[in-house]
């Protein structure tokens, strides 16, 4: 009897959940404080964080400065960090460094045949409210594009 009372409180008693990472949420562009040199900066761009398992996914979409919508694009990253090999049919880059030197800081680091193409930092403010962005890049005619763009939490 004392067993199948103590199996019964275990089951009552809710088990403390992993906390999720303070990336997960959803995060929407605020263009007037964000800012690109060598190219535009969308005016509407939403990006939604979950996890999967081990990893972040990052799923991108909105309208680009001409109105044209923004394919929902797809990034999977592994949350402690590591090397990624880019999806099947990318030009762009071959694979992607990951590393975080704190749980709110995501750097990427994207090459292709061991040069640098993209440098990417995710930045989380301490409060969670606000993501920071901050690239540099080369862009299809091989000229620099760097830039900060700032999402604020929904």
């Amino acid at each position: 009897m004392k067993a199948l009372i103590l199996a019964v409180a275990l089951v009552a008693v809710p088990h403390a959940a992993s906390a999720a990472d303070p990336f997960v949420g959803t995060y929407k562009l605020n263009p007037a404080k964000s800012a690109t040199t060598g190219g535009q900066t969308p005016p509407d761009l939403t990006l939604t964080i979950s996890e999967d398992g081990n990893n972040l996914r990052i799923a991108t979409s909105g309208k680009t400065a001409t109105g044209t919508p923004i394919t929902a694009d797809v990034l999977v990253l592994p949350k402690a960090g590591g090397t990624i090999k880019a999806p099947a049919g990318e030009a762009d880059y071959d694979s992607t460094v990951v590393s975080r030197k704190d749980p709110n800081t995501i750097d990427m680091l994207a090459s292709l045949k061991g040069k640098e193409r993209t440098r990417v930092k995710l930045s989380l403010s301490r409060d969670g409210k606000t993501l920071t962005r901050s690239f540099t890049s080369t862009n299809a005619q091989g000229r620099p594009v760097s830039g900060t763009t700032m999402f604020d939490r929904q």
